[in-house]
């Protein structure tokens, strides 16, 4: 019976009080709040609407009142200064030694053929002072055109465009003049050396010389003389030197070539056997200065400079890692 009765009462207090109490009415605080179902509320949704309407239409009268202001002001303006000119027209009528304000019939906002020109030579000039590789190019397309008019050759269509550019530097180098560019001091003074024994013509590709074709120089200028009678722009690769009993000897010297060939024109025998006794020069059959030996030890040292490099790299990086783990 105690039963059925607390049953009953449980199912009561849900219908009559739990089930009320439960429901979420309109407004969040027990339907107290019932303003936003009023008609008359001012925060309803179509009442901010109506007021964010009246914003914008203030907003676009206000601009347009001040735009309306701004062309009275602007025509205010041309109006003065129209006024001053027609003033400043009429004193200088009225004075005759004044010049008169004459307004031209056509204006021009494009520059003069003079104006152009005269940018286009300051363009040049600039360009020519900051790319040597430039003035390099130039230099020897001007020296090849006039080699072509020197022979009676015929000229290329584009010939005519070079111009010939006034060198910074200027040496006696091997059979003649030659163009030294400014590469810096160290780098010309040992350019220097080679220019004075005549073994490197200077300013032909401004390249840098390897260590078997220093060493072969500093061997022949010993005991050879430069040949001067020959002409430099004939071949500029191959140059001929005489040695001590004045038999021409060709040296052709050549970056990254397995071989510096040595091409002898009516040598004697004694100056072949001592050629061929000298344990850098290859047999008098072939007449080849091998290298290989001195090619594959700059090999190896650069080999282990770059493996020292890499490890000295990869423990830095490690140290760096470690740094910022421990941080």
């Amino acid at each position: 019976v105690l039963g059925f009765l607390g049953v009953v009462l449980l199912a009561g207090y849900r219908v009559l009080g739990g089930e009320r109490g439960s429901r979420r009415v309109r407004g969040g605080h027990g339907g107290l709040n019932i303003l936003p179902q009023k008609r008359w509320n001012v925060y309803r949704y179509d009442n901010r609407q109506i007021v964010e309407q009246d914003k914008l239409r203030y907003k676009k009268q206000k601009e347009a009142m001040e735009m309306e202001e701004e062309a009275e002001a602007s025509e205010k303006r041309y109006n003065q200064l129209r006024q001053n000119f027609f003033k400043k027209q009429q004193n200088s009528s009225s004075n005759p030694n004044s010049t008169a304000l004459v307004p031209q019939a056509r204006i021009s906002h494009l520059p003069s053929y003079e104006s152009l020109e005269r940018s286009a030579r300051e363009a040049e000039k600039f360009k020519r002072k900051t790319h040597p590789s430039l003035k390099r190019r130039l230099s020897i397309l001007s020296r090849e055109m006039r080699r072509k008019e020197a022979n009676g050759e015929e000229k290329g269509w584009g010939d005519g465009v070079v111009r010939e550019i006034e060198p910074e530097n200027k040496l006696e180098g091997w059979g003649g003049k030659e163009w030294v560019w400014d590469r810096g001091a160290k780098e010309m003074r040992e350019r220097m050396k080679f220019v004075q024994t005549g073994l490197v013509q200077v300013g032909k590709e401004a390249t840098r010389e390897t260590i078997i074709e220093r060493r072969l120089s500093r061997q022949l200028t010993g005991s050879l003389a430069v040949d001067n009678s020959t002409d430099s722009d004939d071949n500029l690769e191959s140059h001929k030197i005489k040695s001590h009993r004045n038999q021409p000897v060709t040296i052709n010297l050549r970056r990254n070539s397995t071989y510096i060939h040595i091409r002898r024109e009516e040598i004697s025998r004694n100056f072949q056997e001592n050629v061929a006794d000298d344990p850098e020069f290859a047999s008098r059959e072939e007449g080849l200065v091998p290298y290989r030996k001195l090619r594959r030890e700059r090999l190896q040292r650069e080999h282990i400079e770059s493996t020292r490099v890499r490890k000295l790299l990869r423990y830095a990086r490690k140290k760096t890692v470690r740094n910022n783990e421990v941080r």
